[in-house]
């Protein structure tokens, strides 16, 4: 098997993939990250488990204490982390799947 095989495990539903030595499952895979954003100030979205470089792909959602979406300024694009910046104070999540 070549390190881009896919299955689905019938029963569960789950999607594995052969990395060559082992079986992964998508979740596995997935990163987040967490984090209150204080307003004009650089914000560190750190995954829950560093990737091993930059060749990955995020979605970010943030909202105030009404509960609206707010807009961010992306600042840089980390193994370990994103950086974002708000104008106003809120809490971001983010998640993320290497490409």
């Amino acid at each position: 098997m070549d390190g881009t095989s896919k299955y689905v495990n019938l029963k569960t539903g789950a999607i594995l993939e052969w990395t060559g030595t082992t079986w992964v499952t998508q979740n596995e895979k997935t990163r987040q990250a967490h984090a209150t954003a204080v307003a004009g100030t650089n914000c560190n979205l750190v995954w829950s488990t560093p990737f091993t470089d930059t060749n990955y792909s995020f979605t970010v959602n943030g909202y105030d204490s009404h509960g609206n979406p707010v807009e961010f300024t992306l600042v840089s694009i980390l193994a370990d982390k994103i950086i974002v910046r708000t104008l106003i104070a809120c809490k971001l999540m983010a998640i993320a799947l290497p490409n």
